[in-house]
């Protein structure tokens, strides 16, 4: 491969490495940001975001957890209701440690607000910013929402996963406190009408390869090594 395609799949495939990395780190996250990567864009698209703006997303999804590594791995892997607070307040840096290391990604600087944002609430309760309301880019919403669907569907060290319909029943209580009303809407109808397919790796790799044409100019040049 040469020129644009090779240095796009160069950024395709350590977006993928990421994953594998974050998933050897914690278990649990295992598959996570893939899977949020897959439904956000899908609740991109029927919210009828553009093309360039679903991959942007994708590529948020994923990477918005980067700051997670390295992160009290010991405390999340214990079975307990809640973290104790001196751990949770490492925790929820996360998002601007994600920031952080993405603002040394060329090509990637428009992901920040999403990757930064992800864990604010509609209410204005969320972190790190407080944000509220429509000061949340789209986006992030969209992450947010995406990132609790996922996270209630998989095994955690303190509880089994949750029903499809327990989902629904969180989501619904979260609306207009911590979920967006028309993302919570959108991700609502694709649930009941079980529209959700289940995670599979070879679409997520085909994905990633055509967000990269989206989210990466034509004239890809390689990282260096204080990049990597």
């Amino acid at each position: 491969m040469t020129g644009t395609h090779s240095g796009r799949a160069f950024y395709a495939g350590l977006l993928e490495a990421l994953t594998e990395i974050m998933g050897s780190a914690k278990g649990y996250l295992r598959d996570h940001g893939a899977m949020v990567a897959m439904l956000s864009t899908q609740v991109g698209t029927e919210m009828g975001l553009s093309k360039a703006e679903c991959s942007q997303l994708f590529f948020a999804s994923v990477l918005s957890d980067m700051g997670m590594i390295g992160l009290a791995e010991d405390s999340w892997e214990n079975p307990v209701p809640e973290l104790p607070p001196e751990v949770r307040e490492r925790v929820e840096k996360h998002p601007e440690r994600s920031e952080q290391r993405l603002r040394h990604i060329p090509h990637l600087e428009e992901l920040v607000p999403l990757v930064r944002h992800h864990h604010e609430w509609w209410d204005g309760s969320g972190y790190p910013d407080g944000l509220q309301g429509d000061a949340i880019p789209l986006g992030a919403q969209i992450l947010r929402t995406c990132d609790t669907v996922v996270a209630l569907g998989q095994q955690r060290p303190q509880r089994s996963p949750l029903t499809r319909s327990q989902i629904i029943e969180v989501l619904e209580r979260g609306v207009g406190r911590e979920f967006g009303p028309g993302v919570a809407g959108t991700v609502l109808r694709l649930q009941r009408a079980g529209d959700i397919p289940g995670f599979e790796h070879s679409a997520f790799r085909h994905k990633i390869l055509k967000a990269a044409e989206h989210v990466l100019p034509n004239e890809v040049s390689p990282l260096s090594g204080d990049q990597l």
